[in-house]
Order: C-alpha cells, then sequence, then structure tokens
C-alpha cells in the first residue's frame, strides 16, 4: 500500500517528542555511570584477550572444516537435483507421449456425438414438419369437397320446386335427354379446377332460379298456383246466383240452389281448363331446361371433386419427397462433418506425437550437457573452498597479533569517545528541536510573512502548528539532576566541573519545541477550559482552521463550523469565505442539533466513500491518493465545533468517534473546544483516542513562567531575555541570528493570547508548559480570507480530458476496436486514480442508463462522452446511435457536422412528433431482428452474432436529452410515446437495444410510469435536487445531494441501491478536441459512410430545404398518371418529403393559409416540383399581393423564366377566371373550346394569391393526356 505521500512525524509526534526529551537526560546520566564502568573494565579486558585469540583460532579452524563439508554437500546434492530433474522431466513427457492417443480418441468420440446430435435433431425436424403438413392436402381436398356439396345444395330448393310445379301441372314429370356436352347449351365448358366448377355452379344456380321464376310469370300462372284464386271465384257465383234466386223468390228455391252450385261448379272447371293448357305448354317446355341446369351443376361437382383428389394425392407425394430429400442431405452432412473430423485429428495426433519425441531428445541433451557443466563448477568451487581455508589460518595468526595491540589503542581512545559520543547525541538532539522549530516557521510562517511573501505551495499538509512546549531553564535543572550536583557545586569546585558538565555548559538549548497535529499521527485536537478561558481555547480553533485553509492546496481544505451555544458568533471570522467559495465552509455554520447531525453523517459518508473507493487498499491515507488523483484530489475535512455535548446527538456521537478513529486516512481533522465543567453524558463519554491531542488551561504542578522569573530575576519565561515580554528586540545569538523561537514568543505576547497555563496532556508532557501559536490579527483576516478565497475559486474546476481514459491516450485504430456481441464498455469518466469509469451495458438487468442532473452540472458533457467514447472504442457494424435532443440547442449538431457514421439518426431542437417515429423506427428494428433471431434459433443479439457471424448486427443506443419533453402534453402522442418507450426498455435487451434518457429533474416525466423507470437499472445522478436524487437513486439514498462540483457524478447499476453507488468525474470534452476526435473516428471508419448510408439529420431550428433530391424522391412515389405532385418540405419523422398530391378528381384543390413573407418560398417549391413532374404544364399566377408585402410569388416567376408563368393581375381575374372555368367546361364535354383564347387556356395552370393571406391550388386532369391545371 502506498505511503510516502506525506513526511515521517519524526519530532512532530509527542511519544517521540517526550522520548527525546527523556532520552536526553537519560543520555547524560548513562554517560556519567559509563565513565566510571570503563574505568573498571579496562583493568578486566587485557587479561581476556589471550584467552579470546586463542579460542578465536580454534573457531576458524572449525570453520574451516565446516565449509570443506557444505561444499561436498552442495555438490552432491546438485548431482542429485539435476538427475532428478532429468527424471520428472522426461517420465513426464513419456506420460503425455501415452496420454495423447487416448486423448484424441476421446475428443473424436466427443465431436462424433456432437455431429450425430445436429443431424438427430435435424432429422427429428424434417419428420416433425412432415407430420405437421401430411394431413394439410386431406384437410384442403375435405374442405372444397364441401363447399362443392354446399353450392349444389343452394339449388336444391329451387329444382325441388320446379318438379312440384311440373307434377302439379302435368301429373308427372318428363323424361329429360341428356345431351353429349352438358355446358355447350349454356355458354360454359368443363371446369378444369374447383374455383372454375364453384363459379360455374354459382352461374347456374342463377339460371335454375331464374328459369323457375319464369315458370311462375303471367296471369295463369298467378291464378292457377294460388290455390284461392279459382275457389273464390266459384264461391262469388254461388253467391250471386243464390242472391238472385232470394230476390226472384224462385220456387222451389232448393233447386235454384241446387242448380246455381252446379253452374258455378262448372264456370269454374271451364275457367281452370282454360287457364292450365298455355301453363302445361309453357312446363314442357322449361321443366327439361331445369333438369339439364341441374345435371350440368352435378357433373361439375363430380368433374371438380375428381380434380381436387388429385391435386391432395400430388401434394401429399411432394411432402414425402422434400422429407426424403431433406433426410438424405442431413446424411450425406453427417458423412462429410465426420470424413473432415477424422483427418483433422489424426493430423494433430501426428504433430503432436513428433513434438513429444522431439521433446524427449531434446531433454535429454540439456541433461548431459548440464550434468558435464555442474561437475567443471563444483570441482572449480573444491578447490578455491581449499585455498580459502588455508588464506584463514594465515590471516587468523596474523590478526591475534594485531589485535593485542590494538587494545591498548582501543583503552585510550574510549574515554575520549564517550565525550565525543555525549556531545554529539546531546547536539543531534538539540538540533532536531531547532530543525523542528524552523520547518514550522518555514512551512507555517507568521501571517504577515505568509501574506507578504507566501511560502512554496505543498501538495498536501504534513502538519498544522498548534503552538510549542517551553523548555530552557526545566531542561537544564533536570541535566544538573542527571549529574548529582548542582550549581552550587560546580562553584564549589572554583568551576572544575566534569567533561559531561563541561560540554552541557557548552549546548545551546532550544527555548521552545513545537507541538503539531502530523497526518501520521493524529485526527484531531480537544481543547479543554475553564468557562472565564473559553475564548482562549477558540483563538486556538481559529489559528488551527486558518492554518488548515491556507496551507492546503487551494480549494482542497473545507471546515465544518458548529456552534450550538453561540449561534454562529464563535466562528463569524470564518463566514466571509463563503462570498468567494460556499464550500470552504459549507455555506453556514451550523447550530441546530438536527443539521448537525445530518452534517457530521454527510462528511462521514464522504469518508466511507474515500475509504472504499478510492483509498481501498493501494493507499495508506489521502495524500497518497491525491499524488496520483490529479484534478480528482479530494480535499480535507475539518469539523470545528465550540460547546459540545450540547447539541451532539447519540448518532452524531458515534459518526465522530469514527471519523476520529479514520481521519487520519481520510484527511478529516476533528477540533472540540469544551468547557471543563459541562459534563458528558454516561453513553457519550469523552473521546479519548490515541489519535487526539488534548490542550487543557490551569494545570498544576509546574512552575509558571511568571512564578519562574520572580525567582531568578535575570530569567523570564524559559530563559528569555526579559526584552521579549516587553516587546522589546532580543539579543542575537553569537552569530547574529535570533532565535525563532524567541520571534515566534514575542509574536504570541503581542497578538493577546495568554501564555503560561496551557498543558498538553499527551505522552506525559504534561510537565512542561504549552504555549498556543497566535491566530491572525483582526488587520491581516481580510486579506487572508480573499487570498483563500481566490485560490479556491481558481482551482475549483476539475477536469479529467476524455482523451487521457482511451487507450494509448489516443482513438484505437480499426484492428483495437471493441466487440459489442456480448455487452458494451464505454468510458464516461475517473473514478479516482488510475481507474477508469464506464458504462458498462448487455449484461444481466443493466441494459438502460437513466441521468438526471441539473442545468450546469455536466449532463450535456457526460453524453457527449457517452457518444464520443463508444464512437472511438466501436466501429460503426458494432454500436450505432439514435440521437435526439428536446431543449432549445444544438447539443447533437456536432455529429451531424462531423458525419459520424455510428449516428443513424441526429435529432437537433427535436419536435416530439421526430420523437415519436424515430422510436417507431426502433421499435420495427427490433420486430425485423425478433424475426430474424427466429430464424436462426437464437434469442439475444450475442448469440445471432456467433451463429451468423457474416450478417451485420450492431448494438443501437437510443440518447434522448430531456427525455420529458415527449410527454409535456397529454395527448395520443404521448400515450403513443409511453408505450413505445416502455417496450424498447422492457424487450430491447434481449436485441440490442439500449435506452439512454436524461433529463434536468424527473418531476415532469408524469406520463413514463414509474414501472418503465425501473426497469433501468444502471442510473447516472449528477448535481441535483434531494427530491431528483430520491427518484433517480431511491427514497433512502439521497448521495446525489452532496455533489458539490460540476463533472461530479454518482453511477449506480443497482437499480438506485444505496450498495451500488460509485463516485466518478465525468469525462471533459472541450469543442475542438472533440472535433479533433470525431473527425478522427469518421477518418478511421470511412469505409462504413458508403454502406450505411447518411445520417438522418433533423434540426428543428432551421427551414426546410428544397433539393433537386427531395423532388425526384418523391416523384418516384407519384404512380399515378393523372396526378401532380408538388413538394411541400421535409418531413417531421422518418420518412419520406412532404408532398401535394392533385389527382384528377372532384374536389381536389388545396389552400396555402400562410403570411406574405412565407407563402413565396412554399408556393415556389411546389411549383417548382410540379413542373419537374408534369414538364408540359402551364402556370397562369393570380397575383393578389399587394406592394408593402414585399416580392412575391410573380416576382420569383419572372425571374425564372424557365417556369414558364402567365401573371395576372388583379384587374385582368375576371376575364381570365372566365377563360379557364371555359378551359374547365370543355374538358368536361359541357361546351366547346372554340376560340383562340380558350384553346390557349387549355394549357394552363393557375395559382390564385388572395389578399387573405392564402394561396389556392388547384389541379385537373382527364384521360385526354391534357395538361393538367394548377
Amino acid at each position: 500500500m502506498k505511503d510516502s505521500a506525506v513526511s515521517p512525524a519524526l519530532l512532530f509526534a509527542p511519544e517521540r517528542q517526550r522520548r527525546l526529551l527523556h532520552g536526553l537526560i537519560q543520555r547524560v546520566a548513562a554517560s556519567r555511570e559509563e565513565h566510571s564502568r570503563l574505568v573498571r573494565q579496562q583493568g578486566d579486558q587485557h587479561a581476556d584477550i589471550e584467552q579470546k585469540l586463542a579460542d578465536q583460532l580454534a573457531a576458524v579452524k572449525q570453520n574451516c572444516k565446516a565449509d570443506r563439508l557444505s561444499t561436498l554437500k552442495q555438490w552432491d546434492a546438485a548431482q542429485e537435483e539435476t538427475i532428478a530433474a532429468y527424471e520428472s522431466a522426461t517420465l513426464h513427457t513419456r506420460d503425455e507421449l501415452r496420454r495423447c492417443s487416448a486423448r484424441f480418441r476421446r475428443q473424436l468420440a466427443e465431436e462424433e456425438a456432437v455431429i450425430n446430435g445436429k443431424v438427430e435433431k435435424r432429422l427429428i425436424a424434417v419428420k416433425n414438419q412432415y407430420e405437421a403438413r401430411k394431413d394439410q392436402p386431406k384437410k384442403v381436398a375435405t374442405k372444397e369437397h364441401h363447399q362443392l356439396d354446399t353450392a349444389l345444395a343452394e339449388s336444391n330448393e329451387d329444382i325441388e320446386w320446379a318438379r312440384a310445379l311440373t307434377i302439379r301441372r302435368l301429373n308427372r314429370l318428363l323424361e329429360t335427354q341428356t345431351p353429349s356436352d352438358l355446358y355447350a347449351e349454356f355458354g360454359e365448358s368443363k371446369p378444369t379446377s374447383v374455383e372454375d366448377a364453384l363459379d360455374l355452379i354459382r352461374r347456374q344456380n342463377r339460371r335454375l332460379k331464374s328459369t323457375v321464376a319464369e315458370m311462375q310469370t303471367g296471369f295463369a300462372a298467378h291464378v292457377v298456383d294460388a290455390v284461392y284464386y279459382l275457389p273464390t271465384l266459384v264461391a262469388v257465383l254461388l253467391v250471386l246466383f243464390a242472391g238472385a234466386s232470394i230476390l226472384m223468390k224462385a220456387e222451389p228455391l232448393l233447386h235454384y240452389l241446387i242448380g246455381s252450385v252446379i253452374i258455378s261448379g262448372l264456370i269454374g272447371f271451364t275457367c281452370y281448363l282454360i287457364l292450365m293448357w298455355p301453363l302445361r305448354r309453357m312446363t314442357r317446355s322449361l321443366h327439361p331446361t331445369t333438369e339439364r341446369i341441374r345435371l350440368a351443376s352435378q357433373d361439375a361437382v363430380v368433374q371438380a371433386k375428381r380434380i381436387s383428389t388429385a391435386a391432395a394425392k400430388k401434394a401429399s407425394q411432394e411432402l414425402i419427397q422434400r422429407r426424403d430429400a431433406h433426410v438424405k442431405e442431413a446424411h450425406q452432412w453427417q458423412e462429410s462433418q465426420l470424413k473432415s473430423l477424422r483427418e483433422d485429428l489424426a493430423a494433430k495426433q501426428a504433430a503432436e506425437e513428433a513434438r513429444l519425441n522431439e521433446q524427449l531428445q531434446r531433454i535429454e541433451q540439456q541433461f548431459q550437457s548440464g550434468f558435464n557443466e555442474l561437475q567443471q563448477t563444483m570441482r572449480e568451487r573444491a578447490e578455491q573452498t581449499a585455498d580459502a581455508i588455508a588464506q584463514k589460518l594465515s590471516q587468523s595468526d596474523a590478526a591475534a597479533g594485531q589485535t593485542l595491540q590494538a587494545v591498548v589503542q582501543q583503552h585510550q581512545h574510549t574515554l575520549e569517545s564517550l565525550s565525543q559520543r555525549l556531545n554529539s547525541g546531546m547536539h543531534r538532539g538539540m538540533t532536531r528541536i531547532l530543525a523542528a522549530n524552523d520547518l514550522v516557521e518555514y512551512r507555517h510562517p507568521h501571517w504577515d510573512e505568509l501574506l507578504s511573501n507566501p511560502p512554496p505551495q505543498h501538495p498536501g499538509i504534513d502538519f498544522l502548528p498548534l503552538g510549542s512546549l517551553r523548555l530552557g531553564n526545566r531542561l537544564k535543572k533536570q541535566f544538573d539532576s542527571a549529574l548529582g550536583y548542582n550549581a552550587k557545586h560546580r562553584a564549589a569546585n572554583n568551576g572544575h566541573a566534569h567533561d559531561e558538565a563541561d560540554i552541557l555548559n557548552r549546548l545551546q538549548i532550544p527555548d521552545t519545541m513545537p507541538i503539531a497535529m502530523h497526518r501520521r499521527q493524529h485526527s484531531g485536537v480537544i481543547i479543554e477550559a475553564p468557562t472565564a478561558h473559553i475564548e482562549d481555547g477558540i483563538k486556538i480553533a481559529h489559528q488551527i482552521l486558518w492554518r488548515l485553509l491556507s496551507a492546503a492546496p487551494p480549494g482542497k481544505a473545507r471546515v465544518t463550523l458548529i456552534d450550538p451555544a453561540g449561534r454562529g458568533q464563535n466562528f463569524s471570522s470564518f463566514l466571509a469565505l463563503a462570498d468567494h467559495d460556499p464550500s470552504l465552509i459549507h455555506h453556514r455554520v451550523w447550530t441546530q442539533g438536527d443539521q448537525i447531525t445530518a452534517r457530521i453523517a454527510d462528511i462521514g459518508h464522504q469518508a466511507e466513500n474515500l475509504l472504499q473507493s478510492c483509498l481501498r487498499d493501494q493507499y495508506e491515507r489521502l495524500e497518497d491518493y491525491n499524488q496520483v488523483a490529479g484534478s480528482l484530489a479530494q480535499p480535507y475535512e475539518a469539523i470545528a465545533a465550540v460547546g459540545f455535548p450540547d447539541g451532539l446527538s447519540r448518532e452524531a456521537y458515534s459518526h465522530l468517534g469514527s471519523l476520529i478513529r479514520s481521519g487520519i486516512r481520510c484527511g478529516v481533522f476533528v477540533i472540540l473546544v469544551v468547557d471543563e465543567k459541562h459534563e458528558w453524558p454516561a453513553d457519550m463519554p469523552m473521546f479519548d483516542h490515541p489519535n487526539l491531542l488534548r490542550l487543557k488551561y490551569g494545570e498544576a504542578g509546574v512552575d509558571s513562567g511568571e512564578e519562574a522569573a520572580r525567582k531568578d530575576p535575570s530569567v523570564a519565561f524559559d530563559g528569555l531575555d526579559r526584552s521579549t515580554l516587553t516587546g522589546e528586540k532580543p539579543e542575537a545569538n553569537e552569530d547574529g541570528i535570533i532565535p525563532i523561537a524567541s520571534k515566534r514568543r514575542v509574536r504570541l505576547l503581542d497578538e493577546g493570547i495568554t501564555a503560561g497555563h496551557w498543558r498538553l496532556l499527551n505522552a506525559g508532557l504534561d510537565e512542561f508548559e504549552f504555549w498556543p501559536a497566535p491566530p491572525p490579527m483582526p488587520q491581516d483576516r481580510s486579506a487572508l480570507i480573499n487570498r483563500i478565497g481566490r485560490l479556491a475559486q481558481e482551482a475549483s474546476q476539475v477536469i479529467v480530458p476524455l482523451t487521457s481514459l482511451l487507450p494509448g491516450e489516443q482513438i484505437p485504430v480499426a484492428a483495437n476496436t471493441s466487440s459489442s456481441a456480448d455487452g458494451l464498455e464505454v468510458i464516461i469518466g475517473s473514478s479516482g486514480a488510475g481507474r477508469n469509469r464506464s458504462l458498462d451495458l448487455g449484461e444481466g438487468v443493466r441494459q438502460h442508463v437513466l441521468i438526471a442532473g441539473k442545468t450546469g452540472s455536466g449532463k450535456s458533457t457526460l453524453l457527449h462522452s457517452i457518444v464520443t467514447s463508444g464512437a472511438a472504442m466501436y466501429e460503426p457494424d458494432e454500436l450505432q446511435f439514435y440521437l435526439l435532443d428536446f431543449k432549445k440547442g444544438v447539443e447533437f449538431k456536432i455529429y451531424a457536422d462531423a458525419k459520424l457514421p455510428h449516428a443513424r439518426v441526429i435529432g437537433i431542437e427535436s419536435e416530439r412528433e421526430f420523437g415519436r417515429s424515430v422510436l417507431q423506427r426502433l421499435d420495427a428494428e427490433m420486430t425485423t431482428r425478433g424475426e430474424l433471431f427466429r430464424a436462426a434459433g437464437v434469442q439475444e443479439v450475442g448469440s445471432y452474432r456467433r451463429a451468423c457471424p457474416n450478417k451485420l448486427m450492431p448494438r443501437l443506443m437510443l440518447v434522448v436529452d430531456e427525455f420529458q419533453e415527449l410527454f409535456t402534453r397529454d395527448d395520443s402522442l404521448a400515450a403513443d410515446c409511453t408505450a413505445l418507450l416502455d417496450r424498447l426498455v422492457r424487450q430491447g435487451r434481449s436485441f440490442g437495444i439500449h435506452v439512454v434518457l436524461s433529463s434536468q429533474s424527473l418531476a415532469g416525466a408524469n406520463s413514463l410510469p414509474r414501472a418503465t423507470l425501473g426497469q433501468m437499472a444502471v442510473r447516472i445522478a449528477m448535481q441535483c435536487s434531494e427530491a431528483d436524487a430520491a427518484l433517480i437513486l431511491s427514497d433512502d439514498n439521497t448521495a446525489a445531494r452532496l455533489i458539490s462540483r460540476p463533472g461530479e457524478a454518482i453511477y449506480n447499476d443497482e437499480s438506485g441501491l444505496i450498495e451500488g453507488n460509485q463516485p466518478f468525474q465525468v469525462a471533459y470534452l472541450e469543442s475542438a478536441e472533440q472535433v479533433r476526435l470525431l473527425n478522427q473516428i469518421a477518418e478511421r471508419d470511412e469505409s462504413w459512410t458508403q454502406e450505411l448510408g447518411a445520417a438522418v439529420v433533423f434540426e428543428g431550428n432551421r427551414p426546410g430545404r428544397f433539393t433537386a433530391a427531395m423532388v425526384r424522391e418523391v416523384i418516384a412515389e407519384s404512380e399515378r398518371s393523372d396526378t401532380l405532385v408538388g413538394l411541400l418540405g421535409e418531413a417531421v419523422e422518418l420518412g419520406p418529403p412532404c408532398a401535394l398530391r392533385l389527382q384528377a378528381n372532384t374536389g381536389r384543390n388545396a389552400v396555402l393559409v400562410g403570411s406574405a413573407r412565407n407563402r413565396p418560398s412554399i408556393l415556389g417549391s411546389i411549383i417548382a416540383s410540379a413542373k419537374a413532374h408534369r414538364p408540359e404544364m402551364a402556370l397562369v399566377h393570380f397575383d393578389g399581393s399587394r406592394a408593402e408585402e414585399g416580392d412575391s410569388t410573380a416576382h420569383w416567376i419572372q425571374q425564372n423564366p424557365q417556369i414558364g408563368g402567365q401573371i395576372i393581375r388583379t384587374r385582368d381575374a375576371e376575364s381570365a377566371m372566365i377563360q379557364l372555368s371555359r378551359l374547365v367546361d370543355s374538358r368536361l364535354g359541357k361546351a366547346p373550346a372554340d376560340s383562340p383564347e380558350d384553346r390557349e387556356a387549355a394549357s394552363t395552370a393557375a395559382a390564385f394569391s388572395l389578399d387573405s393571406g392564402g394561396t389556392l391550388v388547384s389541379a385537373k386532369s382527364d384521360q385526354t393526356e391534357e395538361p393538367p391545371i394548377a
């Protein structure tokens, strides 16, 4: 784990400071004891030397013997190792040779099984197909027989009625002679198909019905066939005769009545006989016809059934032949595959066996050469060992004599060395203290020096000074105590002190030793003071905060100020920083309990993200990460609180404890100023952690500076001259330099910090008095604030160039581009040092993307990164884009200008109708791909790409900026878009279609169901409101509200769940750089431009362009010769241009309503394209425009003589209109066009410009191929 960015703690660790001071004191005492011990030791040492020399000689001889044995053992071990390696390699190779044949046999069997399995599946499929179709011909024949029988049965009722009439009239059925050709009588021919037979039967049925109807026509038929006519007549006559008999009073009346009955009956019967004579003649004529009609129909049924049965039999035979052909083809393929497989595996097996045999020979050769070389090497080593043994014995004898001589000299130098070591050790210790003081002064100079002559900017903070410990007289007294005497003893010896005392008298002891919060040691400080001196503690906290803000890299230090009791007054001097950059102090001082809890929790979450997303196990602490993070460097955080535990909740206490424990890694400082009289709750005791420094006011047990000055008038405050306390210039030392500690002390007193009553409670240093470092003076504070704020503003922008994230920091060549068969991986930013953030789509539920971010958050930059990076990493046959922009801008126009081959549709300031047509296009593409997948027997795009590697099947990405504009109106268009988008989101996964929706806010997407949004698992949240953060992520995941800078975002591929949060910085693309990259991509993929064709570009902010290609397209779509086509403009959807089509039908006229400025262009487009469509068309333009309206259509016609138009002014309109009316009448055949004027008008087109702002265009055309009227 990288841990080099922060300098070692060295003397800024309190424990090391304690060890240094105590070590110096112990060194003095130990030096005194060592001096006495050496005198005693030197007497005993000489006696032991000779014995030691003898022992050394014996040991040398023993070592020489051991060396020889070791060399021989190494020789034996090397030989055994070489032989063992040879045997192992040989056995392994022979085993592989033996297994080779078995492996290839197994592979042959497995692959034969695969081929046989495929053939078996094919045969099963052929059989199933045959079984499914074999009954179809029979069913068709049965159906046709039924149709024939049904058609014949339709005439049953008519033939039966005809026969009934015949029997009724003739008392029998007539015999019908069957002709040789049943169909000739009726002008029909023998049917050749079932359809012909059905048509013939239907016609015969109609003839039969007509003949039957004819048999019932005429007065006689109506009277006879209606049974009630003749009986009624007889009844009427009977009544008349009876009535007459009664009136005449005939006698006898009964006889007259019987006679009237007989007469009436005779009259009725006579009428019947008279009427039946023509009926019988008509029946004899028509009845045979009905029977022949019926026979023809029946024969047609028989013929058709015979044809149907033959066709069914033939179809069955064809199915059997097709089945047999497929089976034969499958067996042939099986045989060819098995033959190829066996030949291939046999060749591979032979090659593998040859390789292994060659390897055996190589192993043998290597063993022979290696073994010979080993023998030679070990023989030489044995000879070298023998020579070394002889040399060691000779050197040992010579060294013994030299040792005896050196011992004497050593005794002489030992005492001198002891004094030198003491002097050197004490000097090093004091130098370290002085160096620490100098380092503090250099890294954190006085405030006026910081403003006038700023020190070089460091990439991080090693430490923050708190103040210093007073050393001076107290340390000297402890040195004297360690020597066992004091100043009075020195006077009694007349100044003849021991060597140690002389050294101490010459030693320059620093007055102070710095105390600082070091990044390797401390994560905070607790400043404890009584109520009366709490202001002094707040000044210490202020000094730490100002040092943090001024020493950190610009903009890389942020402080959270908490003041529940003072309501922010204790930190009022920092509020001016918010005028420059509110994030420096997080906008305000926090005073309410819930605000404090939320703010500390936010910092805790940030620390958690830093540990999990940035540091991990790669970096020890924040500075190590920032060294390589570049513009993604993370800031320091400080929490400064006055008055805890007031306002501190249990949750905040827990978060604060975690920050104290992890603050060293995360760069978090906790600064607490507490009143010692305020008791902490039992469940929330005062923080006590090794990472914390503890300062306390008024600790007893040590003389204060004032007391030391009273006891020794020559000394004031740790030995400083009294001029230091009075503000006079202190005296320089012997080198002419004023000690740094003295300068700092004078400033401390001048700046109002009460000295002499603070103690550092860490590491046993409370015996030394602590002097706090001063905060900036009020007159310097404004300049300091301006400097910190200005530098923070200059450094606030974070830029991660997209080019720096691409492989090789350049556009990949075509050979190095990626495949999208299994998904997409598009670089969109950086997650930290050396880690790219990619948009991963195509795996599992990670198919679609939802992006939300307010204006200025970098959302458009993210979309550009997605498109540009995707086009750079994939060729157009792998990835294509459909780009829609519904906001008032031209974000996507750059892709149209660059002619990016990946972009198939580019919508700039898109209309809702165009968006719907794009969704419909993608829906149709999804349907097409579904059919291709079914044909290939696959279910998703990756499988299809592998099954059909030569077929073009790129992944499609729909990118919609401000997608909520599709649903701003509650209309059918919004409903269509909702349904289409829902279908794409739910089903697009399998077809390689991915949807990227972007919006400033999700609150407006009322018509887009939450279920649809729920299908989009990948969420990217940028700067947005808390409500939008909850919508795009989840209700309990509002991490997006913590985003503080443009381009910063949260990538979440777990449907917004908090465990899926992955912070990153969006890659940035300058306009010029983006144009350069797009041009490189277009040049690389130029070969695809012609194959894919030009992209569809819709610009809602520009007028339609009149082009020859559009005219040709609308003319080509006109198939009717009587149609006149005029181009209106480009369609507001994916499709052909809009055109006016006027056919030769009633009412085919058009009214154009528009302003005088727009009419000429639209009418000109219609006229020009109509002229191109029908060159023979002549134009008559009725110009009713006014002069103040500017250029009119008439002016344009005059400037284009090829139009050949005739301009009709208002005064001539009536006569011209009459001529056109006559022309229309002549074409309709109402009146001849005799006059020359009429004949001339016959080839004229007309256009009317109306004062009301409208244009009437009309056209007529008939079959005489005369020129149209428009």
